[in-house]
């Protein structure tokens, strides 16, 4: 949201409403000590943190959502990617 909102492609408003709906959500927090040896083989293809996001998803069976257009195009993924818009 940082990044739109300096961008210009989120107003402050919405981006706000973002954060509060993010801390109003029921989530479980996920320990990164089952997630960094798996998150390792993408290490050639994306960055750490999105690894560990990719391990997450395949771990809990989802897509893995992005709003960057390269990543949701990277073919050796193996999973199902969206490439979502802000906005």
């Amino acid at each position: 949201m940082r990044r739109a909102v300096l961008n210009g492609n989120c107003d402050e408003k919405p981006a706000l409403t973002a954060v509060e709906n993010l801390t109003n959500w029921p989530a479980d927090r996920v320990s990164h000590r089952d997630l960094a040896r798996p998150a390792r083989q993408y290490h050639r293809t994306v960055r750490a943190y999105d690894a560990l996001y990719i391990v997450t998803a395949r771990a809990h069976a989802l897509p893995f959502l992005t709003t960057f257009g390269r990543r949701a195009r990277v073919p050796s993924l193996g999973m199902a990617v969206q490439q979502v818009r802000l906005g």
